[in-house]
Formats: C-alpha cells, structure tokens, sequence
C-alpha cells in the first residue's frame, strides 16, 4: 500500500507543481492552481480459461471427458435390482397320509405336485437348501412287533445320504407315537420324476416318497405319517423357470445436468448406452415401460422411432429386450444396447436439460430367444442379481443456447482507494480522500477463441455473501464475441472486444472488499437452424481486467 502512496503522492505533486507559475516573485499573489486531473490504472486479472476448465468446474471431472482435444459430456451411474427371495422361497410344508396295517406286504406310493410358490409355469427339477428343518412323525393305534415301517424321501437327499433319506419309527420311548428330525443344511430337493399316472412323461414341482409296510402276523390297525418342511432357505433353484419381477421404480439424479440453467443443446449425436448385467442363470428379457426424463413440472418420455433397427433396446410394457444366460464358467454376463437418435427420441429429450430420469419395468424370467439343450438346467440362486448401468454421452458439437456456467476466482486483489490515501505518521503530505473528486472504471478486454457468444455478468463475494455485481438490473451482457468458423464450425481467429465500465465511488468501495469473484456466463451460438459448429478442448478465453482511477482536484485543496 505504501508503493501506491508514494506514486500517487508524487504524481501529485509533480502535477501541482506543473500548474503553478512562479517566475514572476513580484506578483506572486496572482500565481494560480489550475484543477488537475491525474489518473492511476491497476491490472487486476490476467487469465485464460479453456472450454474444458468451464465445464469442468460445473461438476467433477466425471462430466468431461477429453478424447483427442474432443470434448464429450457424459454421465454414469448404476443401478442395482436384488433378486426378490420371496417369489423364490420353499414354503413349510406338511405331507400327511394314513395307511391301514394288513397281514401283508405293502408299498404305498405318494406324490405332491405343485411344491413350490412361485409361477405355475415353471418346471422346478431341483433345489439346494442351505437352512430348514425336516420332522417326521409316526402315530399307531395298535401295538405288536411284527410289524415293520419304512418311509423312504424319494425327493430328498443330503451328503450322508445321496439317494434318498429315509426313516424308521422307534417306539421304544412311546408305543404309540414316533418323532424324528433331520438338519436340512446342504440337503437337495428333488422334484422331478417320471410320472406313475403316464409312463416315459416327466413331472415336475412334485415331491415324492413312498411308505413300505410289512406285516407277518396277525395285527392289523391304523398309521398315520406326517412329513413337516419348516423354515427352508434355498441355495439354488434348478428347472424351466418362468417368473416375472417387478424392477422398483428407480430415480437417478443427473447433476451435472441440473446445473444447466435454463438453456438448450442442439448437440449432434448423443448416446444413452445402457449396460445390462445379470448373475441369473435362465433366459429373460428386460421390459421397461417408463423411462422417463423430468425437469421441474416438467416430463419428457424416452420412446423409441417407430420402426427402429433391429437389436434396438425396445421401450414399452410389451416389448422385450432379451439377455444373455449365466452359467456356473461364467457367473455374470452382459448385454449392451445404445440409444441414439437413430432408434429413439433421444436428441429431443436432452436438450430438455433434464435433472433426473425415472426407470420402471419388469424382469421376466423365462423369456427366452434361442435353442437350449435343455430347458430344465436352467437356475436361479439365493445372489442372482440384475444391475444396469447408465450411462449419457454428448460429443461437444452442434449448437448451444442460453446455457449458464460459473467460473469462480480467488487470485486477485483490488486496491482499496480509501487506503491509498490515508495518511500515517510516515507521510509528508495529509491528504482526505473526501476532498477529492474520483471515479472508477473497470475496464476488460476479452479474447475468444471458443465459439460462443458469452454473456457475462460478475458476482462479487466477502466472505461467503455477494456484495454487488459489476452490471445492474441485467443478468448479463453479451461482452465476449464468438469467432468467425469456416464450414466445418472451427474457428478461424479469435475475437477480441474491449468493454469499459463505470462504477460509483460507493460501488466500488463495495466490491473492493471482494475476496471472491464469480463469473456467471451465459453461452450461446444461436438457435438450431444455424451452423453447427465444433468445440475443441484446447479453445481459450482469455480475460484481462484492470482498474482505472481518474481523480478531479480542484483549487483550494
């Protein structure tokens, strides 16, 4: 501050003395002061920003991406849909039969058709458990020892047993009535098998066991057997599957989008590329109904032309999309479909700047396009999951109107005029600022080399709250000046404008307190009817201000 307190002192100084005519000592009392009128220039920013760094500093380096000195904006993100265990759960299940007890031998038979809960359709040939408990449960009404009871689970087997499991009553503990219980961890159930109504059919869904009964003397009576499944939970359901799962509806923000204000892109081929991942083990396909992008109270729905190409990602509640078939080799596969302007309304969706976009649809299992060995190998496990990933891609070119970025500065400081002329102990002159007459001009030359007219308006910040912007009652005024292109939309030189800018003594002692500045820029290369013109990583803005004094000092002072 001392530096600006000498110079403007001598300029004072030299100035006054310039005015004065003193060669007549005789009439000294007509020498006269003439007013001066010095004036003090300051630089205060000297910077150059690429086109990159502008739309870098909107969001994360997430929503810019440079690919040989090409600009693209894009945005990702996943979403992940578990598999829903309930439309897959064993449920408890009771298997009652009462058999009479005859002087003979006997074999009984039994089977029970549709075990599972999920879709009648399917044709479940086998599950793997990882929890559940088995009781079974013999009752008599007669007593003798020649009679002997076997119940063999032909649909069950466990490590120990890898036929099948069977059970023997004791009724050592009680005559009448025999109680046992089995850990069904690791257990298998099969529910496939031919079926005794029709010879060389297969059925499926069922669960089988047969009861053998042996009778060598006289007694005869009643047995009641009871087979109680509780608490199942499955590992892997194996069979021709058919189910239908609904997707939750899904929202997904899209930030660097929502801060877009209120402008519009005619930008020439976007992409939505959507990655499909799945770890079940069945043909399916994938239907989304809604897809749709919202902004405010506004809603713009993502439909596809009509007659699209072939392999085209279909939207709509009956139109399928089907996915690849995981295996045991190969746990997770994908599928990728891209949307674009050739197979969908995606070019007039988002210009809308949408903020967000909702997904709702279904997962139908069972879907399937294709030859298959064998229908009936099919799985599904207890971790089968379905994820899609989103992602948006814009190549920076075509046209842009109204967009609005922030650019915001730290690296500068302005010189404050009413300390400049404070005087302190180590002055020779008393000067009081209030006796002079000044006023204060910024002054800005721009030089462009980015396609785009900007709109500029310059916020400026103490401490976390704005203190005045550099124009008034507008919110921007077009002071940088697109280039000239040549047919291809490249720039052939830069422009260059010179803008100047009077401010007041208080606005400016305002803003000189300032220890952040913002630039709100307002881009804009017309309206789609226009040339299309092509952005490049390596196109600069450059920005120079300084500051200009010009103070008025009258006789007297």
């Amino acid at each position: 501050m001392k530096k600006y307190k000498s110079i403007i002192a001598t300029a004072i100084v030299v100035s006054l003395l310039g005015g004065c005519y003193l060669n007549d000592f005789e009439n000294i009392d007509k020498v006269t002061v003439e007013p001066i009128s010095p004036s003090f220039g300051f630089p205060l920013i000297n910077s150059s920003i690429s086109i990159a760094d502008l739309l870098g500093a909107v969001d994360s380096s997430d929503f810019v991406e440079v690919r040989d000195d090409l600009i693209f904006l894009k945005f990702s993100q996943s979403m992940g849909f578990d598999v829903d265990v309930n439309a897959f759960r064993v449920p408890d299940k009771n298997f009652t039969s009462v058999l009479p007890i005859l002087p003979s031998a006997s074999s009984y038979e039994f089977y029970y058709p549709d075990y599972t809960t999920i879709e009648n359709e399917s044709e479940i040939k086998s599950i793997e458990l990882k929890a559940g408990t088995l009781v079974v449960e013999f009752e008599r009404d007669y007593l003798g020892d020649d009679v002997d009871v076997r119940l063999v689970l032909r649909s069950l087997s466990n490590p120990q047993n890898p036929d099948s499991v069977e059970f023997v009553p004791d009724w050592s503990a009680n005559p009448y009535r025999s109680v046992h219980s089995l850990d069904l961890t690791d257990a298998v159930l099969t529910l496939s098998g031919e079926d005794p109504d029709s010879p060389g059919s297969m059925m499926y869904n069922t669960f089988f066991y047969a009861i053998e009964v042996q009778s060598t003397g006289a007694t005869i009576g009643q047995l009641t057997t009871n087979v109680n499944f509780s608490s199942i939970d499955f590992k892997r359901f194996t069979g021709l599957i058919r189910q239908g799962i609904d997707l939750p509806a899904q929202e997904i923000e899209l930030d660097a989008f929502s801060l877009i204000a209120d402008g519009k892109l005619y930008l020439s081929n976007p992409t939505l590329k959507l990655g499909i991942g799945t770890s079940y083990g069945a043909p399916g396909s994938i239907e989304i109904s809604e897809f749709i992008f919202a902004k405010q109270n506004n809603e713009l729905f993502l439909e596809n032309v009509p007659n699209p190409p072939d392999n085209t990602f279909l939207i709509g509640e009956a139109k399928k999309n089907y996915l690849p078939v995981a295996t045991q080799t190969q746990p997770w596969v994908e599928q990728s479909y891209v949307l674009s302007g050739e197979n969908s309304n995606l070019d007039e969706v988002l210009p809308f700047a949408p903020s967000k976009v909702s997904v709702k649809g279904k997962y139908q299992l069972g879907d399937y396009l294709g030859t298959f060995d064998d229908l009936h190998n099919f799985f599904v496990l207890d971790t089968s999951s379905l994820k899609m990933n989103f992602d948006i891609e814009i190549p920076l070119e075509g046209s842009i109107e109204g967009l609005t970025f922030e650019y915001e500065m730290f690296d500068f400081s302005f010189p404050d005029i009413d300390s400049i002329f404070v005087s302190d102990s180590d002055s020779d002159i008393a000067i009081n600022i209030e006796e002079f007459d000044y006023t204060v001009e910024l002054l800005m030359k721009t030089t462009n080399e980015i396609p785009l007219t900007f709109g500029l308006q310059v916020a400026f910040s103490e401490q976390g709250n704005v203190v005045d912007s550099l124009f008034n009652n507008v919110m921007a005024e077009n002071i940088i000046l697109s280039p000239n292109v040549d047919g291809q939309g490249n720039p052939t030189e830069a422009s260059e404008k010179l803008t100047s800018v009077k401010l007041s003594k208080d606005k400016y002692s305002r803003i000189a307190k300032a220890d952040k500045l913002r630039l709100l820029l307002h881009l804009d290369t017309g309206t789609n009817e226009q040339r299309e013109v092509l952005f490049k990583a390596s196109q600069k803005l450059g920005i120079q201000i300084s500051i200009k004094f010009d103070l008025e000092i009258s006789p007297g002072v």
